[in-house]
């Protein structure tokens, strides 16, 4: 694992909730789409002795409407509260890969690290059926390109044949 759970766990000190409204324009037609996004700060006590630290967790976002934010209904709650004791990981080793997101410097986290590992993979699987539909697409006109070639190509050779 490239993650270790701390001991002492973590506390929740703030939790931030932004609106999001993204803008879809096709044609005439415009749809709007709405997104909850939650950001959390918590400390971590690294040992015993030291104070705790304050950092940032990554954003954690939940659809809330097909519609502009201003007309969403009550937000989606986020999965933490203030005051929430919490579980949270570590790095086991730096550096960090990069199929993480790290969400502050020392990589410490409150979500877990494994949802950035499957997002990557979630991510590189849209990236390999995108290019796969690129290259169909390609090979596609590339036929089409040759068939109409050969169509408009004068059968010469045939033609002296028969002579």
């Amino acid at each position: 694992a490239d993650f270790v759970r701390m001991r002492r766990g973590c506390e929740v000190t703030s939790v931030d909730l932004r609106r999001q409204t993204d803008t879809f324009r096709t044609g005439r037609r415009t749809t709007y789409s709405c997104t909850d996004v939650y950001r959390y700060e918590f400390s971590v006590a690294t040992t015993a002795r030291a104070p705790p630290q304050t950092v940032t967790s990554r954003s954690e976002q939940f659809p809330a409407c097909n519609c502009a934010c201003r007309y969403a209904p009550e937000p989606h709650p986020g999965t933490f509260q203030e005051g929430d004791k919490v579980a949270c990981w570590q790095p086991r080793h730096t550096p960090v890969s990069s199929l993480y997101k790290c969400p502050n410097e020392a990589c410490y986290r409150i979500i877990a690290p494994e949802l950035d590992k499957e997002d990557a993979v979630h991510d590189a699987r849209l990236q390999m059926l995108n290019g796969c539909g690129f290259a169909g697409l390609g090979l596609c006109f590339l036929g089409a390109a040759g068939i109409s070639w050969m169509i408009s190509a004068k059968p010469v050779a045939h033609a002296r044949e028969l002579l």
